[in-house]
């Protein structure tokens, strides 16, 4: 048996039967042992992630490095610009958590994984390391969600921090945080985007989104509180559109129908194009001016 491009499919514990049938009554059958098959899967470039985590006043970077194919065990390195020196880890698993302390308005460094199962070492992109805790102002942005019909379905509010490298974002209703998931929105973009949906009317319904450390939530900014109503939506189905196009397209006919009638109301006269001569004396040549000359002589 030859099996032509092998994939994972193909492995397993493979063995063979022979048999030999002498009559209608003697039959010999031979097994061979059990042959078992691995198909090794290269591993993948790995992708870089970064965690903070704080423990009393240390901060610490929990580096991942993150293959997404790949057959264990898989080796992990990481590396750094500061050419700093780290264990490698060999794990089961496609991927590897590494710590690194890291102190807060610094730069700590690029950092890249590299990895290997057997082969030639892969390497990931590299990607900077600098925490920076939230601070400035927070902004709260409203956008309409349409539909197929270019009807208002739903309103997203998107957070934004001024600063800061690891955010988190929560959510507040009249003072109350909101629930990532519920009946009537939806938490999305890890805590960023808020979907509202439908759109509910009441007299007070104050929106605000806050920011804070995802390594330490002790400090909290706040947006400004935002009302959202259903009065200050404007819904842009089809027969809005369809009733501005019309009106639009009369005016256009309109408008060319009284072109129509005015240039065939004036007089006659007024339509024809008009012609202009000038008043020209005609000058006798040279030649003429001899002829006369000698007749009056």
């Amino acid at each position: 048996m030859v099996i032509d491009r092998v994939s994972v499919q193909q492995a397993g514990i493979y063995s063979c039967i022979a048999k030999n049938q002498v009559s209608n009554s003697s039959q010999f059958t031979s097994a061979s042992t059990n042959l078992k098959v691995i198909v090794k899967v290269l591993v993948s470039k790995p992708e870089i992630s970064y965690a903070i985590i704080k423990e009393d006043s240390t901060y610490w970077a929990n580096i991942m490095c993150k293959s997404i194919r790949g057959t264990p065990p898989v080796t992990f390195t990481l590396c750094s610009d500061a050419n700093s020196s780290f264990p490698n880890v060999t794990t089961d698993t496609l991927n590897a958590t590494f710590s690194v302390p890291v102190a807060l308005n610094q730069h700590v460094g690029d950092f890249f994984c590299g990895a290997t199962n057997g082969a030639k070492p892969v390497l990931g992109k590299s990607a900077s390391l600098e925490v920076v805790p939230v601070g400035g102002q927070v902004s709260l942005q409203v956008t309409q969600l349409l539909d197929e019909n270019f009807s208002v379905v739903g309103v997203q509010l998107l957070c934004s921090v001024e600063r800061g490298s690891f955010p988190r974002f929560s959510w507040f209703f009249n003072g109350s945080q909101v629930p990532e998931k519920g009946d009537f929105h939806a938490v999305m973009e890890q805590g960023r985007s808020l979907i509202l949906f439908p759109l509910v009317s009441t007299d007070n319904n104050s929106y605000q989104c806050a920011a804070s450390d995802s390594f330490d939530d002790t400090q909290q900014i706040r947006s400004v509180p935002r009302s959202i109503e259903l009065r200050d939506v404007y819904p842009f189905s089809m027969e809005t559109i369809a009733i501005v196009f019309s009106i639009f397209l009369f005016l256009m006919v309109l408008v060319a129908a009284c072109c129509v009638v005015r240039l065939r109301s004036r007089p006659e006269h007024a339509r024809r194009p008009r012609s202009y001569s000038l008043g020209l004396t005609a000058f006798p040549t040279s030649k003429e001016t001899s002829q006369t000359d000698y007749v009056r002589e």
